[in-house]
């Protein structure tokens, strides 16, 4: 057969839409970690559903529906996104729910994979608010620290020979020193030891000082590579998705390693989109709304002033959500400008 002499045809990029309104905004105000929800009247709306909802990510997936497309625009601006999809998954595709059962809730005392940096036990323990003694030790050197409910409340660091009769200003400086490179040391052998009884301390998510000063700096190579195995690529170089995946329903019980995993994406990325399911009080979006620092409710043009969108607003500000913006799509992906409440 003879070759054909016609041009071959190249796919053109659509023409890219704006930013929306209310995502420039909160980023603008410093927020990074954004819900993006809907109504469940208008997730009932098929047309409305078909510009709205995103599809899970094939390779070079070009996303689809709002948080698609927002998450497109973001990343044609030159910003770093990553879309996390918090709706039902697929058998097909692993994703949040595989990352969550592999990593933040793995029992580290019985199962604790190799490899593993100081980091990494400290936000896996705190996800999963273990209280108990996590020791450290390296060669000769050694120190410990107290765990409660996964917040560091006290760090000990056992005398050397002849170090008791040091002045307590050289004592202090002496255990710093110590801990400092115990805590960053690449072979430091670590072990947590569960406490045999159960704190009676209530329920916080206030961190302690020496939480602030630790979390986020310390080594995590497990949590850095089983994290970037488990997002997509897409069509943009500097978008990437984790797909919902199967498996565990993400109840109230998930709320610490999904909002330590959040926080663990902010670091590494300009915009986390949180794409969730409608707002329900028996789904997960109002535990999502509490570990976002803003919500942005996507509703159809028709859906403006229905009650429907007042109890939406209602149960994201309920739920924990500080700024909540409104977004209306009149048609497919035009976007009306935000209204933020």
């Amino acid at each position: 057969m003879p070759a054909s002499n016609s041009p071959m045809q190249v796919p053109q990029d659509p023409v890219p839409v704006p930013v929306p309104a209310g995502l420039s905004t909160f980023l603008s105000q410093g927020m990074r970690k954004i819900l993006i929800t809907r109504t469940p009247e208008d997730d009932c709306d098929p047309v409305f559903r078909a510009s709205a909802v995103a599809h899970e990510p094939d390779w070079q997936w070009r996303p689809r529906g709002f948080a698609g497309a927002a998450g497109m625009a973001l990343a044609a601006s030159g910003r770093r996104v990553v879309i996390v999809n918090t709706g039902p998954g697929r058998l097909s595709r692993r994703g949040l729910r595989e990352l969550l059962r592999d990593t933040y809730r793995r029992d580290l005392a019985l199962d604790p994979p190799p490899g593993l940096g100081i980091g990494d036990w400290l936000e896996i323990l705190g996800a999963q608010e273990r209280s108990g003694e996590l020791e450290l030790r390296e060669g000769r050197e050694s120190a410990s620290l107290q765990l409660v409910r996964g917040s560091i409340r006290a760090m000990a660091c056992p005398y050397a020979p002849g170090e008791e009769r040091l002045p307590e200003s050289a004592l202090i400086s002496r255990a710093s020193e110590r801990v400092g490179c115990l805590l960053s040391g690449s072979a430091t052998d670590i072990r947590f030891n569960p406490s045999s009884t159960p704190s009676m301390e209530p329920p916080t998510d206030v961190e302690s000082h020496t939480d602030t000063l630790l979390r986020g700096r310390l080594r995590s190579p497990f949590l850095d590579r089983r994290i970037a195995e488990s997002l997509s690529r897409t069509a943009a170089p500097n978008l990437r998705i984790l797909a919902a995946g199967a498996g565990e329903p993400l109840t109230a019980k998930m709320r610490r390693p999904l909002a330590s995993l959040l926080d663990r994406l902010a670091r590494d990325f300009d915009a986390v989109l949180i794409d969730a399911p409608p707002v329900s009080p028996a789904g997960p979006t109002p535990m999502l709304a509490g570990i976002s620092e803003a919500a942005l409710l996507v509703v159809s043009a028709s859906g403006v002033r229905s009650p429907g969108l007042l109890r939406a607003v209602d149960g994201l500000r309920r739920a924990g959500a500080a700024t909540v913006a409104v977004h209306t799509i009149r048609t497919r992906l035009s976007l009306a400008p935000a209204r933020i409440c």
